[in-house]
């Protein structure tokens, strides 16, 4: 079972921000390890995870938000009825 992600309108710089996040999140996964196994190499994960995580958090906020998805607006509806039931 795959999902299929639409990416069109998501910006190529947010894309690759994200990309540099997940790479740093998977960098700090093996700094743990390391650590854990006493290996000499984590200075290498560690520093390469805090530049990759900067990396991505500036490319991502560089640009615009995405647009607002009207995903919950029926429970938003509803949410909004009950307050103004409530007074």
């Amino acid at each position: 079972m795959f999902i299929i992600v639409v990416m069109e309108n998501i910006p190529l710089r947010r894309r690759i921000g994200t990309f540099f996040i997940l790479v740093a999140l998977f960098l700090f996964v093996l700094f743990v390890g390391a650590i854990i196994a006493q290996s000499e190499s984590w200075p290498a994960y560690f520093f390469s995870g805090v530049i990759s995580l900067v990396l991505g958090f500036l490319l991502q906020r560089g640009t615009a938000p995405p647009p607002q998805s009207n995903r919950f607006s029926g429970i938003r509806k509803l949410k909004s009825n009950l307050q103004k039931k409530k007074r």
